[in-house]
């Protein structure tokens, strides 16, 4: 099986903060806006093996991301992805979901986790979207 089905013409990753360990949705941080519309051909989940996002957060253990949950939705937030497991990425060992130009406002979508036992304020998801702008 090839690594990638698609070309790869822009990309951003972007962390998901653990900032309260008492919560179960976990929102991506777009500060600059970039991914606020946009058609995702792809998604990577990164794992422990990164070590550490490029803000220094420790990468969320895969053993707790393989209990977590991504949601996509766009700027009306219509979930167009709901609840898809993040074991799902681990699976085939590739982390990588391509998907059919989907409109997504990341700053509308999160990561679901409600067995949250390990996770510390220290820690953060990283995830990397293959994506055309609208």
């Amino acid at each position: 099986m090839s690594s990638q089905t698609f070309p790869i013409k822009r990309s951003e990753t972007i962390q998901v903060p653990i900032n309260n360990v008492n919560v179960s949705k976990f929102q991506f941080t777009d500060n600059e806006t970039i991914l606020d519309s946009i058609k995702v051909k792809g998604i990577i989940i990164h794992t422990e093996s990164v070590s550490t996002t490029f803000e220094g957060k420790t990468v969320v253990p895969n053993t707790i991301q393989k209990k977590a949950f991504l949601t996509l939705a766009d700027k009306k937030q219509k979930q167009h992805i709901k609840r898809l497991p993040l074991e799902s990425f681990f699976d085939d060992q590739r982390f990588l979901k391509p998907l059919d130009n989907i409109e997504v406002d990341v700053r509308k979508s999160f990561i679901e986790l409600n067995d949250r036992a390990g996770l510390t304020t220290d820690m953060a998801f990283l995830v990397t979207f293959i994506f055309e702008e609208i």
